[in-house]
């Protein structure tokens, strides 16, 4: 029988559920909490003949790539009956998904794979990381936040600020999302919303200047019996001081509980407030994967140092033919256009590892490690330069 993708409507809320709870398993109080919330218009779906088979959905996000915000579709839901399972239906989905955001304007996609085969045959490549780090109460340290005002709410009386303050703060980083849905940070990162959670938000502000300089949404952690070992969904710090603020505020718990973990960047700079940095260590990591959807958009949209240079490149992409080439790459003082040209310098790339290379994942001698592009290929200066920068990572999973 033929499958058909299509938005679902309102009658298909239940069915969307039946499948997500058939492929992931999820538990009947979560479907009873998310049913009424799912954002329809967000979903493409498969069916075959009357029934919903797969699901997909994509959240409207921004990314930070060189300081600049890039509009993204952030794939998530992709689920599929067991009996479809093998059949191509889910990635046949994706595809289709992201086509209709790219046609909507996104340049980049980026998801959290359950199968990373799936996702590299359409264009998807390793790009990033989510890294759960964490460290022993005791030894977080228990000055240097002079300066800084702490204050514990449990509500989101500070959402403004607290979004503020991330946007301040993203543009250092390379990778992590924006969330444009008020929704997203009570739900998902305060999670006010969850019957289970006791959620605590503690805010760090300037003492004369009043102004957010950091702040964590925590809870407590996965510990038995009696005590709290504080698990932060969120923990932001534009400053030293409030960094160094925060980690005495967990510190405190230290006669109750034994380590706070947190998200952080690989190489945690803020390892280094504590006395021994080797006491921050790596609990857990779920790689995310990009792919560019619009390759001359992306290019230009990203931020860089002030590079100059100018390359030429062609790309290899299974799905959208637009993203071929061959662009010419000029970069001036950081200034940079793509602009379609007649001819590359070298051997296409693939459009994966043209994504992990964007992302800064990837460096240029890595690509060359694994084929991606010949060692003696032109345009890699020009791409090392451009694409240098702090490793890809995201506090948030979606």
């Amino acid at each position: 029988m033929t499958v058909e993708f299509r938005q679902p409507a309102e009658g298909d809320r239940e069915r969307i559920l039946d499948v997500q709870q058939s492929a992931f398993g999820i538990v009947p109080a979560w479907r009873e909490r998310a049913g009424p919330n799912l954002r329809l218009d967000r979903y493409l779906c498969a069916y075959e003949g009357d029934r919903l088979v797969a699901t997909s959905l994509s959240h409207p996000l921004t990314q930070f790539f060189g300081g600049n915000d890039l509009s993204c579709a952030g794939i998530a839901a992709v689920a599929a009956m067991p009996d479809l399972r093998g059949r191509g239906v889910g990635g046949a989905l994706v595809a289709a998904l992201i086509g209709r955001q790219r046609e909507a304007g996104d340049v980049i996609s980026t998801l959290y794979p359950a199968t990373v085969a799936v996702y590299r045959k359409l264009g998807y490549e390793l790009a990033g990381s989510y890294l759960e780090l964490s460290a022993p109460l005791r030894a977080l340290p228990r000055s240097g936040g002079d300066g800084v005002e702490l204050r514990t709410i449990r509500d989101d009386s500070a959402l403004a600020d607290m979004q503020a303050c991330f946007r301040a703060w993203a543009p250092a980083h390379n990778g992590p999302v924006w969330f444009t849905d008020d929704a997203w940070w009570r739900g998902r990162i305060m999670r006010l919303t969850e019957p289970d959670v006791v959620p605590h938000v503690v805010l760090a502000r300037g003492a004369e200047s009043g102004e957010l300089e950091g702040y964590a949404c925590y809870q407590r952690g996965p510990r038995e019996g009696f005590g709290m070992d504080p698990a932060c969904t969120q923990l932001v710090a534009r400053t030293r001081r409030a960094a160094a603020a925060l980690f005495g505020y967990f510190g405190g718990y230290h006669s109750i509980g034994a380590k706070l973990t947190w998200h952080g960047p690989p190489g945690e700079p803020l390892a280094m407030l504590l006395v021994e940095s080797r006491s921050v260590t790596q609990t857990s990591e779920f790689p995310w994967m990009s792919r560019l959807l619009d390759v001359p958009a992306a290019i230009e949209a990203r931020g860089y140092h002030e590079v100059d240079g100018e390359c030429t490149i062609a790309v290899d992409d299974p799905l959208f033919a637009d993203n071929r080439g061959p662009f010419r790459i000029t970069a001036d003082a950081g200034k940079v256009t793509v602009e379609r040209t007649d001819r590359a310098s070298g051997d296409p790339i693939p459009v994966g590892l043209l994504s992990a290379l964007f992302t800064g994942y990837l460096s240029t001698a890595g690509l060359v490690r694994i084929g991606g592009a010949a060692a003696h290929d032109p345009a890699l200066p020009v791409l090392a330069r451009l694409f240098a920068g702090p490793a890809p990572w995201s506090p948030d999973f979606f």
